[in-house]
């Protein structure tokens, strides 16, 4: 049996492909940055009970974690342009679990304002290195789709 003339091949998952393993790695970090900002979200209560920390002092320490987060981003953005995307994924992501257990951990507020600031900056390093990443694989996906289609008309509707 021979397909009709305008048949097309069927679409290729996700999964599969030259590209698969960066879309999965991109994927993953992105979960573990968003479970690394849900975990500092749902447990502020809990710092601020177990350092004794007024209303004031968890607004401050949020917001030097959103500065730290933006400064982060610009110190990431010169190191992917550096190492590479790669790269820094590779050391922000550890550096925001190290920097998750040093708040849990923190004996005292210095101890954690300087974990929250560390968080905050390798967030922003995660944020900068998995968008660049993920920006380089979908460019470098499209050409591989057009190459990968069928000549003629994009829809598949050749030869009908």
């Amino acid at each position: 049996m021979t397909a009709s003339a305008g048949a097309t091949a069927p679409p290729r998952s996700a999964g599969s492909g030259p590209l698969a393993g960066a879309r999965r790695a991109a994927a993953t970090v992105f979960a573990a940055q968003g479970a690394a900002v849900a975990a500092v979200s749902t447990t502020v209560p809990a710092v601020e009970s177990h350092l004794g920390l007024s209303s004031p002092a968890v607004t401050a320490l949020t917001i030097a974690l959103t500065l730290a987060a933006g400064a982060g981003s610009c110190a990431g953005l010169a190191a992917v342009r550096r190492s590479g995307p790669v790269t820094v994924m590779r050391a922000a992501v550890p550096t925001t679990a190290a920097a998750l257990l040093s708040v849990a951990w923190a004996p005292g507020r210095v101890a954690a304002s300087a974990a929250y600031v560390l968080l905050g900056l390798a967030l922003g390093a995660i944020d900068v290195s998995v968008n660049t990443r993920a920006a380089t694989v979908v460019r470098t996906a499209e050409p591989i789709r057009r190459l990968s289609r069928p000549t003629g008309d994009r829809q598949g509707t050749e030869g009908t």
